[in-house]
């Protein structure tokens, strides 16, 4: 079990209050956090002395891409299965078990390899997640009339909300609040350093779309529908390491999203379409806010960056790379010469 998180210590007291009550404990937890303060790494040292029947390691991270923490935590773990949950996204007490029972009995049956599993996420209020086929971004980017959890050849991907099932569903990929990978999947993978660039640069997005995208290859990917990953509503973000408004928001729609469009992609001409729908969409919502709101100096600069990353796209199309990890990608050794001898969670501090 791998937990990222960054300046949200009060969202990660209630994701760990949910892992010390599951029906079927974690084998291991590992905790990477790229905060900048030490309330996360205090409220982990904390609830691990309370609750010692978790086993909590806490990682130190000091890069800010949430691709990089995710292959830190994989590394300091030694599970078959690998768990990875976002740091506001809390475990019902049955989804543990629930996960091993499906890897359990698909394994059993005639599905073939198994590249991974995740969950759909609830709303805290109980209410599941609602696809509106009929909004402006499904119908601009043609996705109104495709499968809930499919992929369009082009890269983009059709929402999972509206699944609903007693048994996990094949779908084409996850959503990254909660989704689990067997290790040997993720060790093909390997390390995602391009990926990992887009994040560094402040551009990044769809890590989790990537990421299962890749594990296509290796496998199924199949979805439980039932609500045992719960999100709370509203926007209780603290903190981000990734771009929410102004002029990066707009590189990230566009030149960032040309990136992870090609990586999920499997036809380069349906790419080339569904990209141009993507930067269109993009361009249109500034225009929007822009027209709606001209007193707000984000919506300006997010509008600028749409129209430079737009530019980017098109300028620099051929040099779009077609795989997020180059042919010779290697990832930096990890410092653990700082590593801190504790009772219950011992301290990794990195620093490439």
């Amino acid at each position: 079990m791998c937990v990222s998180t960054h300046e949200r210590a009060q969202l990660l007291r209630r994701v760990l209050s949910g892992l010390a009550v599951q029906d079927r404990p974690a084998d291991e937890v590992v905790v990477v956090d790229s905060s900048r303060s030490d309330a996360s790494e205090r409220l982990v040292r904390s609830f691990a002395a309370e609750r010692p029947e978790l086993s909590i390691r806490y990682v130190r991270s000091m890069r800010r891409a949430l691709p990089w923490n995710r292959w830190l935590g994989f590394s300091s773990t030694t599970g078959d299965i690998v768990l990875f949950l976002d740091d506001d996204v809390r475990l019902a007490p049955s989804a543990i078990a629930v996960l091993e029972r499906a890897y359990s009995t698909l394994a059993a049956s005639d599905v073939g390899a198994i590249a991974g599993i995740g969950f759909l996420f609830t709303w805290d209020d109980g209410q599941p997640l609602v696809r509106d086929t009929g909004e402006l971004r499904e119908r601009w980017l043609g996705t109104a009339r495709r499968a809930a959890g499919t992929m369009g050849p082009g890269g983009i991907p059709v929402t999972p909300a509206g699944l609903l099932s007693d048994d996990p569903l094949p779908v084409a990929h996850f959503w990254g609040g909660a989704m689990s990978y067997p290790r040997d999947v993720l060790a093909r993978i390997g390390y995602l350093d391009r990926l990992i660039a887009l994040y560094e640069q402040g551009i990044g997005r769809a890590e989790d779309i990537v990421l299962s995208s890749c594990a296509r290859a290796f496998g199924d990917l199949f979805l439980i529908t039932r609500p045992l990953a719960l999100h709370p509503r509203g926007d209780l973000t603290e903190s981000t390491p990734y771009a929410r408004r102004g002029w990066r928001m707009g590189v990230t729609n566009t030149w960032g999203r040309a990136h992870t469009l090609r990586w999920a992609a499997t036809d380069r001409r349906a790419h080339r379409a569904d990209a141009a729908r993507v930067l269109s969409l993009e361009l249109l919502r500034c225009g929007w806010h822009v027209v709606r709101r001209p007193w707000k100096g984000a919506a300006w600069a997010r509008l600028a960056g749409s129209c430079f990353g737009s530019a980017l796209t098109v300028l620099h199309w051929r040099r779009l790379p077609y795989a997020p990890r180059s042919p010779d990608a290697a990832p930096p050794p990890i410092d653990a010469s700082s590593l801190v001898a504790s009772a219950h969670a011992p301290v990794i501090a990195e620093r490439g």
